[in-house]
Protein backbone atom coordinates (compact mmCIF):
# COMPACT_ATOMS: atom_id res chain seq x y z
CA UNK A 1 0.00 0.00 0.00
CA UNK A 2 1.23 3.21 -1.32
CA UNK A 3 1.83 6.18 1.41
CA UNK A 4 -1.06 9.12 2.38
CA UNK A 5 1.50 11.38 0.74
CA UNK A 6 1.81 9.62 -2.78
CA UNK A 7 -2.06 8.94 -2.72
CA UNK A 8 -2.99 12.43 -2.60
CA UNK A 9 -0.77 13.70 -4.75
CA UNK A 10 -1.84 11.38 -7.30
CA UNK A 11 -5.35 11.04 -6.79
CA UNK A 12 -6.36 14.77 -5.52
CA UNK A 13 -3.52 17.49 -6.41
CA UNK A 14 -1.69 16.15 -9.27
CA UNK A 15 -5.14 16.75 -11.40
CA UNK A 16 -5.93 19.66 -10.29
CA UNK A 17 -2.12 20.96 -11.50
CA UNK A 18 -1.32 21.56 -6.92
CA UNK A 19 1.39 20.54 -5.16
CA UNK A 20 0.98 19.10 -1.64
CA UNK A 21 3.61 21.05 0.86
CA UNK A 22 2.63 19.31 4.02
CA UNK A 23 0.26 17.05 5.43
CA UNK A 24 -1.43 16.58 9.14
CA UNK A 25 -3.82 13.62 10.21
CA UNK A 26 -6.31 14.62 12.20
CA UNK A 27 -9.92 14.90 13.67
CA UNK A 28 -12.16 17.18 15.37
CA UNK A 29 -11.55 17.99 18.63
CA UNK A 30 -14.44 16.88 20.37
CA UNK A 31 -16.50 15.59 18.67
CA UNK A 32 -16.53 11.28 17.32
CA UNK A 33 -13.03 10.63 16.06
CA UNK A 34 -13.82 10.72 11.90
CA UNK A 35 -10.04 11.21 10.69
CA UNK A 36 -9.33 13.55 8.04
CA UNK A 37 -6.22 14.74 6.68
CA UNK A 38 -5.30 18.97 6.50
CA UNK A 39 -3.02 19.62 3.49
CA UNK A 40 -0.83 22.79 2.80
CA UNK A 41 -1.43 22.94 -1.03
CA UNK A 42 0.60 25.69 -3.81
CA UNK A 43 -1.59 26.06 -7.01
CA UNK A 44 1.25 25.99 -9.87
CA UNK A 45 -0.85 28.75 -11.81
CA UNK A 46 0.55 32.21 -11.42
CA UNK A 47 0.36 34.37 -9.21
CA UNK A 48 1.04 31.83 -6.79
CA UNK A 49 -2.04 30.70 -4.27
CA UNK A 50 -2.26 28.98 -0.97
CA UNK A 51 -4.57 27.15 -0.09
CA UNK A 52 -5.20 24.57 3.25
CA UNK A 53 -7.32 21.58 1.95
CA UNK A 54 -9.92 18.74 4.21
CA UNK A 55 -9.18 15.55 2.61
CA UNK A 56 -10.88 12.28 3.61
CA UNK A 57 -10.37 8.99 2.92
CA UNK A 58 -13.48 7.21 0.51
CA UNK A 59 -15.77 4.41 2.36
CA UNK A 60 -13.63 1.81 0.10
CA UNK A 61 -10.49 1.75 -1.15
CA UNK A 62 -7.42 4.17 -1.12
CA UNK A 63 -8.88 6.69 -2.94
CA UNK A 64 -9.31 10.24 -1.45
CA UNK A 65 -11.46 13.05 -1.94
CA UNK A 66 -11.15 16.86 -1.24
CA UNK A 67 -14.11 18.21 1.38
CA UNK A 68 -13.38 21.74 1.96
CA UNK A 69 -10.83 24.11 1.31
CA UNK A 70 -9.63 27.69 2.46
CA UNK A 71 -7.47 30.01 1.14
CA UNK A 72 -4.41 30.17 3.31
CA UNK A 73 -4.20 34.58 2.96
CA UNK A 74 -7.67 33.93 4.77
CA UNK A 75 -6.13 32.46 7.94
CA UNK A 76 -6.46 34.63 11.01
CA UNK A 77 -4.74 32.94 13.62
CA UNK A 78 -2.84 29.05 14.94
CA UNK A 79 -3.13 28.58 18.31
CA UNK A 80 -1.28 25.65 19.48
CA UNK A 81 -2.82 25.75 22.52
CA UNK A 82 -0.25 24.57 24.83
CA UNK A 83 3.15 26.66 24.95
CA UNK A 84 4.58 24.21 28.09
CA UNK A 85 3.72 20.83 27.09
CA UNK A 86 3.09 18.83 24.17
CA UNK A 87 -0.05 19.18 23.16
CA UNK A 88 -2.04 17.25 19.93
CA UNK A 89 -4.98 19.67 19.70
CA UNK A 90 -4.62 23.13 17.83
CA UNK A 91 -7.07 25.80 15.99
CA UNK A 92 -7.39 27.41 12.62
CA UNK A 93 -9.34 30.72 13.02
CA UNK A 94 -10.73 32.02 9.45
CA UNK A 95 -14.21 33.26 9.59
CA UNK A 96 -14.91 30.56 12.26
CA UNK A 97 -12.48 28.57 14.30
CA UNK A 98 -11.73 25.22 13.42
CA UNK A 99 -10.81 22.79 16.55
CA UNK A 100 -8.38 19.90 15.40
CA UNK A 101 -6.60 17.84 17.42
CA UNK A 102 -3.48 16.17 15.30
CA UNK A 103 -2.82 11.93 15.68
CA UNK A 104 1.17 12.66 16.48
CA UNK A 105 2.97 15.62 18.08
CA UNK A 106 5.35 15.55 15.38
CA UNK A 107 3.28 15.87 12.54
CA UNK A 108 1.32 18.83 14.16
CA UNK A 109 4.51 20.45 14.99
CA UNK A 110 5.78 20.37 11.11
CA UNK A 111 2.46 21.38 9.97
CA UNK A 112 2.50 24.71 11.95
CA UNK A 113 6.04 25.04 10.98
CA UNK A 114 4.68 24.77 7.29
CA UNK A 115 2.63 27.46 7.71
CA UNK A 116 4.49 29.74 10.00
CA UNK A 117 7.72 29.73 6.93
CA UNK A 118 4.87 30.36 4.40
CA UNK A 119 3.14 33.44 6.39
CA UNK A 120 6.41 34.83 6.70
CA UNK A 121 7.41 34.72 2.92
CA UNK A 122 4.65 34.96 0.99
CA UNK A 123 1.73 36.49 3.07
CA UNK A 124 3.75 39.26 5.25
CA UNK A 125 3.36 37.84 8.25
CA UNK A 126 -0.45 38.33 8.63
CA UNK A 127 -1.13 35.10 10.37
CA UNK A 128 -0.77 35.22 14.33
CA UNK A 129 0.87 32.36 15.74
CA UNK A 130 -0.53 31.94 19.73
CA UNK A 131 0.86 29.27 22.21
CA UNK A 132 3.54 27.59 20.07
CA UNK A 133 6.90 27.86 21.04
CA UNK A 134 9.05 30.35 19.12
CA UNK A 135 12.24 27.97 18.94
CA UNK A 136 9.73 25.45 17.56
CA UNK A 137 8.73 27.89 14.95
CA UNK A 138 12.16 28.72 14.33
CA UNK A 139 13.49 25.29 14.00
CA UNK A 140 16.33 26.15 16.02
CA UNK A 141 16.76 22.12 16.94
CA UNK A 142 20.30 22.35 18.55
CA UNK A 143 19.15 24.59 21.22
CA UNK A 144 15.45 23.66 21.51
CA UNK A 145 15.94 22.04 25.28
CA UNK A 146 16.98 25.22 26.96
CA UNK A 147 14.78 27.59 24.89
CA UNK A 148 11.68 25.87 25.29
CA UNK A 149 12.08 24.12 28.46
CA UNK A 150 10.90 21.45 26.36
CA UNK A 151 12.65 18.02 26.51
CA UNK A 152 14.80 17.84 23.06
CA UNK A 153 13.57 13.89 22.64
CA UNK A 154 9.87 14.48 23.25
CA UNK A 155 9.51 16.93 20.10
CA UNK A 156 12.10 15.14 17.90
CA UNK A 157 12.61 11.42 17.73
CA UNK A 158 15.81 9.48 17.79
CA UNK A 159 14.66 7.94 14.72
CA UNK A 160 14.38 11.09 12.91
CA UNK A 161 17.75 11.64 10.59
CA UNK A 162 19.90 15.19 9.95
CA UNK A 163 18.98 14.63 6.55
CA UNK A 164 15.08 14.16 6.92
CA UNK A 165 15.00 17.58 9.58
CA UNK A 166 16.73 19.28 7.28
CA UNK A 167 13.99 19.35 5.34
CA UNK A 168 12.55 21.69 7.71
CA UNK A 169 15.49 23.42 9.45
CA UNK A 170 18.48 23.50 6.86
CA UNK A 171 21.11 21.46 7.40
CA UNK A 172 23.44 23.62 9.41
CA UNK A 173 21.79 22.94 12.34
CA UNK A 174 23.52 19.88 12.70
CA UNK A 175 27.35 21.04 12.94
Amino acid sequence: MASPWILLEKDVFNPQNERLLEIVHVWKTGKKRKNSILCVVVAACRPMQLFLEKVKKADRGDQYKMTDRWPLKDLKLVDGKNVNQECLAFELQFDKIYKWTAVSADEKNAFIRCLWKLNRRYLSSSIAFVSIPSCLLEGNYGFLSHLCGVAFSALIPVSFSPLFLSRFVGPWHFL
